[in-house]
């Protein structure tokens, strides 16, 4: 999953769909995470800004804990919508310290998503991280929902790779707004049996077999507050994050560009 976690899975797709040009904005985050073995906290900031209605690029950096590893990066990314298909790709890059050394940490993400009919789309993605000499690969297919009134709904099938697990499972997801709050929800589930076992921090922060999470919006003027807290189950109890985010709007709303996506 990407650092964001659930707030980019609901968040991202609803810009990138929109049919009229989003204004530029900084999304600050802070988060916190508390389980039986493993914790941890981050910060980000991240700018977007859109070269168009068809294309925005994306810089940030973060710090990032979890146990007893540490890393900070930087991240760079791009969204367009060429022949009414959209293409997603960041690429981050940093290092970090572990009890005994450093490790150089990357992330790769791609991702196209394709109309079927009005509203509906087909979703694919690839993502690759490694951190402290571990590597996990994750490809993703589904299909996404954008309906009228801020309604998105979101099926995915996850195949994850590392060397702590090889997992298939499930994911449904959605959010909508009403004026200015928002709510949104999901469940990850595994479709074979698995052992239970307390996930790596790489797997923790990349890849979640079994999960569920919900969260809220609400403007505030201008600024929005987005908040969710995400369970995943370990052996010993529950591991729970807590994500807050506060995206604050740069500059005046662009000239609105309607544009057909069929």
């Amino acid at each position: 999953m990407p650092h964001w976690l659930v707030i980019a899975s609901i968040s991202i797709p609803s810009a990138a769909l929109a049919q009229e040009r989003q204004q530029d904005a900084l999304y600050l985050t802070g988060e916190g995470t508390a389980g039986p073995s493993v914790s941890g906290e981050g910060v980000a900031a991240e700018w977007l800004h859109w070269v168009s209605s068809r294309t925005s690029v994306t810089l940030s950096g973060a710090s990032t804990s979890v146990g007893d590893l540490w890393w900070t990066y930087g991240t760079v990314g791009a969204h367009t919508r060429r022949a009414h298909v959209i293409w997603v790709g960041r690429m981050s890059l940093g290092s970090g310290r572990g009890l005994e050394r450093g490790f150089a940490y990357a992330r790769y993400v791609g991702s196209v998503t394709v109309p079927i009919v009005r509203g509906f789309y087909a979703e694919s993605e690839g993502q690759y991280v490694r951190l402290a000499d571990a590597a996990t690969t994750v490809f993703k297919i589904g299909g996404l929902y954008a309906g009228s009134r801020g309604v998105t709904v979101q099926m995915a099938y996850y195949v994850g790779l590392s060397g702590f697990v090889h997992a298939q499972s499930l994911s449904a997801r959605g959010g909508f707004s009403a004026g200015r709050f928002g709510a949104f929800g999901g469940v990850t589930g595994t479709t074979q049996s698995v052992p239970q076992i307390d996930l790596p921090a790489i797997d923790l922060w990349t890849y979640h077999s079994r999960e569920s999470f919900v969260g809220a919006s609400m403007m505030t003027g201008r600024s929005q507050l987005i908040g969710a807290v995400q369970v995943v189950p370990q052996p010993g109890g529950r591991l729970y994050r807590m994500v807050a985010t506060w995206r604050l709007p740069l500059g005046s709303p662009g000239t609105l560009q309607r544009e057909s996506l069929r």
